[in-house]
């Protein structure tokens, strides 16, 4: 026979559940996520708030998932250190390469994305290989896949910056002769700067993922992963990106 103390104890969790009040052992978790500027998928907007496409994806996700996601403006290579010492921190959108696979807790796909290199329109700039650039001074940034990338394969003529904008400066005056960006973000940097560009060479798709400390509570991230699994499965991912063109 259940004594009345347990009896109560039952009632009490019963009612909780049927009220929709999680009892603290279910309760949400906080997630706090990074974010810096990579246009048009993620950025600040007028109002100082992480934006885009991805951020929104971000939300939808967590609302779906029972996570609270917190948002955070913070320079690419200091969020991915947070990021990597910290449970329970996230970076908004990362590109899933090889060399991060075992770095990150990840989820996705959010989008399919990549890089190329990119050369002034009328440049007169031809190459067919990553190799064939490496006599060309190439514009790139600071902590990017892409940059890691390139430095990995040998090339001897990169100059680093911490802004991709300012690469479509530097293509426009002459100062870099090849630009590496993303194939989703590189275009859309042009055209912030008004500077007519084509892409001379396409490297690599890459997926951009969700990327969490390896720490995180393995609940949120696997259910993070699950809801932007529907989300893209809905088309809700494809038709978010299409508004940014």
């Amino acid at each position: 026979m259940m004594n009345p103390k347990s009896t109560l104890a039952v009632a009490s969790t019963l009612a909780m559940l049927i009220a929709g009040v999680a009892s603290p052992a279910l309760a949400e978790t906080t997630l706090r996520v990074y974010a810096d500027e990579y246009h048009p998928v993620y950025y600040l907007n007028d109002a100082e708030e992480v934006a885009g496409p991805a951020a929104d994806i971000i939300r939808e996700a967590a609302a779906r998932a029972g996570v609270t996601v917190e948002f955070e403006y913070r320079p690419l290579k200091r969020a991915l250190a947070e990021v990597e010492k910290t449970a329970n921190v996230c970076f908004i959108g990362l590109w899933h390469t090889e060399e991060r696979e075992d770095r990150f807790a990840w989820a996705g796909n959010i989008f399919t994305d990549g890089y190329a290199i990119f050369a002034k329109e009328g440049s007169g700039i031809s190459i067919s290989s990553v190799e064939e650039s490496f006599t060309y001074t190439t514009g790139v940034t600071a902590g990017w896949g892409s940059t890691e990338a390139l430095r990995a394969a040998g090339h001897p003529n990169l100059q680093e910056v911490t802004d991709d904008l300012l690469n479509v400066k530097k293509l426009a005056h002459g100062r870099v002769d090849l630009w590496v960006s993303g194939t989703l973000s590189g275009p859309h940097a042009a055209s912030l700067e008004n500077v007519a560009v084509e892409q001379v060479l396409a490297l690599q798709e890459v997926p951009l993922d969700f990327a969490c400390n390896l720490a995180t509570d393995p609940d949120a991230v696997s259910g993070m992963a699950a809801a932007i699994t529907d989300l893209r499965n809905e088309g809700r991912t494809d038709a978010l990106l299409s508004l940014t063109n």
